[in-house]
């Protein structure tokens, strides 16, 4: 589940909530004039919420935002780390790089630090590059950087890219999907697909859930690892960006 990182209450009512990842957020659920109170909520509910069974995930801004840094700068002074770091729009292999040149001086002094890393493909660039961008995280897990464990399928940003307009069977990213997924099985990862955004269409989530199954894709849920795949169709309902009733 996506919690955004400038609502403190919401933040405190994860641990109530039974889910098996939050991903506490400073990217896209976050306003640009919140993004500083985001990260120092985000530093805070590190250290003061028991985060105990759920695994604690943060997404970051981008590389190319120019946020990141202070993102991590912040963040990284909390006692207890996250367990996973969401990094969006990794678009060349110098996106990485520059984040992880940026995790490593920040976690200088944690050396038995090693948190998993999901990457974001949502550009034109981005499904071009994603094979050498893997190729050199695998090379930074050896190293004990961080651990690879997945990759999200990014939409509505790989839309917007592109030009195209969203559907509802989403025939238009079909390719970019097929291409997610096939190489990400090619390093043995995770390949998340695309948030279901239509709250109201159950009979659609079904489809997009057991299509996904069917091709080797998780729904974009904000949950991963921890997911039996036998009920992985049953999970797929669940839509992250409610929060309305949930979260409050």
């Amino acid at each position: 589940m996506y919690v955004p990182g400038h609502d403190v209450k919401k933040l405190r009512k994860v641990p109530k909530l039974g889910v098996d990842c939050a991903v506490l957020e400073c990217e896209d659920g976050v306003a640009l004039s919140q993004k500083a109170d985001a990260r120092e909520n985000i530093r805070q509910m590190l250290d003061e919420v028991d985060f105990s069974g759920v695994d604690c995930a943060v997404r970051v801004n981008s590389v190319s935002s120019g946020l990141v840094e202070e993102d991590l700068r912040v963040i990284f002074k909390a006692d207890r780390l996250p367990q996973t770091i969401l990094l969006p729009k990794v678009d060349t292999v110098e996106d990485l790089t520059q984040f992880t040149d940026l995790l490593q001086s920040v976690t200088a002094d944690r050396k038995d630090y090693c948190p998993y890393l999901l990457t974001y493909v949502e550009s034109a660039q981005g499904v071009l590059n994603m094979q050498d961008v893997l190729q050199r995280a695998r090379q930074y897990s050896t190293q004990g950087v961080f651990y690879m464990d997945g990759v999200v399928f990014g939409s509505d940003d790989f839309c917007a890219d592109i030009g195209a307009v969203r559907t509802t069977d989403a025939r238009e990213l079909t390719y970019a999907r097929q291409k997610v997924v096939m190489v990400a099985k090619a390093f043995r990862l995770q390949a998340i697909d695309l948030v279901f955004i239509n709250i109201k269409g159950c009979l659609n989530i079904d489809e997009g859930a057991l299509n996904n199954t069917h091709e080797g894709r998780e729904m974009d849920r904000g949950t991963h690892r921890h997911a039996p795949r036998e009920d992985s169709i049953i999970l797929q309902k669940l839509v992250c960006y409610v929060w309305r009733g949930v979260l409050g």
